[in-house]
């Protein structure tokens, strides 16, 4: 059996190849004679290639040029290539400039420039203030450097830096105008102008030391601040042309004004200038509506200080889109529902004039139908009489019969007076039946008669139902956004209509009463008239008769 073996990785070929040289990474800083510098030298050991060699742990040695001492310690051990020194300084004149050069065995040196600075005398802008923006602090904040008389920056200098306008007018410098020096250098950090646009300098005047004036830059206009003030304004006329606070416009510019971002505010406050022209389109429409209905409300009876037109009125002054429309509308509603009773009214009045010409039509029928049927009812009476005369002249017959039964012509006079007593009798039959429908027609008279007094009562109902749509109609005038009298106007009107059919029902009633009634005493009269010419005559015996008395019996 063969036992397998372990593959160990390969060692990874290094990144950089052998060290050939040094290199100052970061030259000393903060040079003051005598002194250790305030930024320590960092030199590296490097390849061919600039590469740090990481393996590299050389010492590595700084040594000055003629005329300067170094102080603190002068070497530095690299680890991983890189060697950092701790409180390495120099000595020298003033103004001077000297040379450290940095050695590692069999590597090549590196050096670096180093001047040791004088006593502070005067300052030098570093960074010039630019991006100026009226009321926002620049872009660009200035920085001032204390030098010597070289120009070199005295990094032992801790002196205040004050900064006014040297230049330019209708400007206010504010943020922190007075920095301290640190390693002669001093940084300001949010100054800025507000005021009048145009070009501006600054002054920057050290402690005890010459002051120095920065290059000129130009105050320029604050895009979100002027996006601001107009959203502001904006603002103000949708509210003036009855927008709301609340509504989403409104917030919409506020939200932009909170989160400062001057493209949000300026297309927002378009919209809104939008929105207030449309409101106030809005308004000029409403305040036009509001006076035509107003003057519709006056002609279908409104009166001019009543609780709508006023509504209407105070609207209008308030300058309140949705209060104009509404109160339009309501003035509208009302001014229908007033025409509406106006025309129920006249409807009414008219219905109840006819109803009141019907029944006056009905009672006259009746009367005449009355007249006719006792006209009809002597006529009865007449016949009933005659009838009864008949019947005596028959027994006055039947009797002489019995006593001259021989007598010819008394038996043709008693067969004649028979004769006429039965014709008697059926005039009187028909007379009475004449009578019978006389005393229909006057039943029926007496029925009209009745029918006529539902009319009047139906009349009087349709006055009644006139007062509720009158009262309605106060009502609509004094109160019409009241939504109980609005109510009860409802019900007034409905009540006029039910009162409306009422006196309809009533009056066909009436009519046909009175019809039934006229066409009875048309009957009524007939018969009468029929009785009238059947009235029975008297006929005399005839004595000169042939048929004697005693012989009646064989004519």
């Amino acid at each position: 059996m063969v036992a397998s073996l372990a593959v160990l990785p390969a060692t990874p070929a290094a990144a950089f190849g052998a060290a050939t040289k040094l290199a100052v990474t970061f030259p000393s800083g903060g040079t003051a004679s005598g002194a250790a510098f305030t930024t320590q030298p960092v030199v590296t050991v490097q390849d061919a290639a600039d590469l740090t060699v990481n393996t590299a742990t050389d010492v590595i040695t700084a040594t000055i040029s003629v005329g300067g001492t170094l102080v603190g310690t002068v070497t530095a051990t690299a680890s991983s290539g890189v060697a950092t020194f701790s409180n390495l300084g120099i000595t020298g004149t003033s103004g001077t400039a000297y040379t450290i050069t940095y050695t590692a065995i069999g590597l090549t040196v590196a050096t670096q420039s180093v001047i040791v600075p004088g006593a502070a005398s005067a300052s030098a802008v570093t960074t010039q203030p630019s991006g100026a923006v009226n009321g926002i602090n620049f872009t660009g904040q200035p920085v001032i450097r204390i030098v010597d008389g070289g120009g070199s920056t005295v990094t032992t200098s801790t002196v205040n830096v004050v900064v006014t306008i040297a230049s330019g007018t209708g400007g206010t410098l504010s943020g922190t105008t007075t920095v301290a020096a640190v390693a002669g250098v001093a940084t300001f950090t949010n100054l800025q102008i507000s005021g009048t646009l145009g070009g501006f300098t600054l002054t920057f005047t050290p402690t005890s030391l010459t002051a120095i004036t920065s290059s000129s830059f130009t105050l320029t206009v604050n895009a979100l601040a002027n996006a601001n003030s107009a959203a502001a304004s904006a603002q103000t006329a949708y509210l003036a042309a009855g927008g709301l606070s609340g509504d989403a416009v409104y917030t919409a510019v506020s939200g932009a004004v909170a989160s400062s971002v001057t493209a949000n505010i300026l297309s927002t406050t378009t919209a809104l200038t939008t929105a207030t022209t449309a409101l106030g389109s809005t308004l000029a429409s409403a305040k036009t509506a509001a006076s035509s209905a107003q003057t519709a409300y006056l002609a279908a009876g409104g009166l001019s200080g009543d609780a709508v037109y006023t509504a209407v009125s105070g609207a209008v002054a308030s300058n309140i889109t949705a209060n104009i429309l509404s109160t339009t509308t309501a003035i509208t509603t009302a001014t229908t529902a007033l025409v509406a009773a106006d025309q129920t009214e006249s409807e009414k009045a008219a219905a109840a004039k006819a109803a009141a010409a019907k029944a006056a039509a009905a009672k006259a029928a009746a009367d005449k139908a009355a007249a006719e049927a006792k006209a009809a009812a002597e006529g009865a009476a007449a016949a009933i009489q005659a009838n009864k005369d008949a019947a005596d002249k028959v027994a006055e017959a039947r009797a002489a019969a019995r006593n001259a039964p021989g007598n010819k012509a008394k038996a043709a006079e008693l067969k004649a007076a028979i004769a006429d007593a039965a014709e008697a009798r059926s005039e009187a039959r028909d007379a009475i039946a004449s009578a019978l429908a006389a005393n229909a027609a006057a039943k029926a008279a007496t029925e009209s008669k009745a029918a006529a007094e539902r009319a009047a009562a139906a009349v009087e109902a349709n006055e009644d139902a006139a007062d509720k749509v009158a009262e309605a109609r106060a009502a609509a005038r004094n109160a019409p956004r009241n939504k109980a009298r609005a109510a009860e106007l409802k019900v007034a009107i409905a009540d006029a209509a039910e009162a409306k059919s009422k006196a309809r029902d009533a009056n066909e009633g009436a009519k046909r009463a009175a019809n039934a009634a006229v066409a009875k005493a048309a009957v009524a009269k007939a018969a009468a008239a029929k009785a009238a010419k059947k009235k029975p005559q008297k006929r005399s015996l005839n004595k000169n008769n042939p048929c004697s008395w005693a012989s009646w019996r064989s004519c």
